[in-house]
């Protein structure tokens, strides 16, 4: 059986690397450890072949470089696992195109650099352990010897809370084989205790005339879930907000994702904590000022699809959301959303494009419309 050969873009190299996936299970988009000379680096594959495919390829490149053509012995990857939406591959392989910039260093800009969560442990008794809490005799003379870790084991068993406890007194308990105890990391339970926002409602507000068309005209476009651009046009203050609002719950009604970019400058307490107030959900917040560690975790909870909506700044378009039904840009004309470093794009043209590629609606709202928007309405190509 032929082996599968994986074509790898590791950011900073001109030209693709191919290894050996050994055995290994991986999709177009994957992160792959792999050696390259004397180091290690992270690449990510961009196709998946045949040995005799790749060393017809090898030696294509070893004719330009005039070197001896014989057959390469190729290395294998050391791991690899999903990092992105196959939908977003596809975003990022337009990005490279539309803006002339290599592959790998889309990716690499898109991507948050990973870093783990201090895990929390999970404990809980064993068999053998409640046994032994029920055996009245025995129990109560180790409470006599050992009191704290009898202390431990009643609460256990009361499922009372657990003050802290040291780690040496953990293991002595795990030895005796009295409990068990897991090292854990629930995201959503996680950004919940960040977020500590209390829920008032998911009922609808009042609306005025102009907002409950735009509303249910949104919900027309939800419901289809197709592709369309729409202009949302009202001043500050005309309550677009509660429009978006409602636009997501109706949008995880239908058991799809929302995502919601606003600039820099709007992303404030007072919005987020409206939208949390309101839709009663663990809400991704995805900006420069999270934290390494959070925000790597969060993409991976976007990604398993343990997180149906997120806010944030121009590079959450990035988040990879398999399910994605609504894509929201609020202040679309905003200047903010232009990188200008690094990897040039512009931010609202990627959520379209997004939405396109995820065959969803997005939303472009403003109260000074851009003139691309503007001239796009015009046109006919956006609502």
């Amino acid at each position: 059986m032929s082996k599968v050969i994986a074509e790898i873009i590791i950011p900073g190299l001109p030209t693709s690397l191919y290894y050996s996936l050994n055995g290994l299970e991986a999709r177009f988009g994957d992160e792959a450890r792999v050696q390259v000379g004397n180091r290690w680096a992270t690449g990510w594959i961009v196709n998946l072949l045949s040995e005799a495919e790749a060393q017809k390829r090898l030696a294509e490149l070893k004719k330009i470089s005039k070197k001896e053509n014989s057959e390469i012995k190729l290395k294998e990857i050391q791991n690899c696992k999903k990092v992105m939406s196959s939908i977003d591959f596809s975003l990022y392989k337009w990005m490279s195109e539309y803006y002339g910039v290599p592959l790998a260093e889309i990716i690499d800009n898109a991507i948050p650099k990973q870093q783990a969560l201090r895990l929390q442990k999970k404990i809980f008794l064993t068999d053998d352990g409640r046994t032994f809490v029920n055996d009245t005799i025995n129990f109560e003379k180790f409470k006599r010897r050992s009191p704290k870790q009898a202390d431990i084991l009643q609460k256990l068993f009361d499922e009372e809370q657990l003050l802290p406890v040291s780690s040496q007194m953990l293991s002595m308990l795990v030895e005796k084989g009295l409990i068990q105890v897991e090292q854990v990391l629930d995201i959503v339970q996680e950004i919940e205790r960040r977020q500590d926002i209390a829920f008032t409602s998911s009922e609808l507000n009042s609306l005025s005339a102009h907002q409950k068309n735009a509303l249910e005209f949104l919900e027309q476009k939800i419901n289809t879930r197709k592709f369309s651009s729409s202009l949302l046009f009202g001043v500050t203050g005309s309550g677009k907000t509660e429009v978006y609002i409602n636009a997501i719950l109706k949008t995880v009604a239908l058991g799809k994702s929302a995502l919601v970019i606003v600039p820099e400058i709007a992303l404030t307490p007072q919005l987020l904590d409206n939208f949390k107030s309101r839709l009663n959900m663990p809400i991704a917040v995805l900006h420069s000022k999270v934290g390494t560690a959070l925000r790597w975790e969060t993409w991976q909870g976007i990604l398993d699809g343990k997180i149906q909506v997120a806010i944030g700044v121009r590079s959450a378009i990035f988040a990879p959301f398999e399910n994605l039904g609504l894509i929201i840009v609020d202040e679309e004309h905003d200047a903010s959303y232009k990188q200008n470093s690094s990897v040039y794009y512009h931010g609202r043209d990627v959520a379209v494009m997004k939405a396109k590629f995820c065959d969803c609606p997005i939303v472009l709202g403003s109260a000074t419309p851009s003139f691309e928007s503007w001239l796009n309405v015009k046109n006919k190509n956006y609502h």
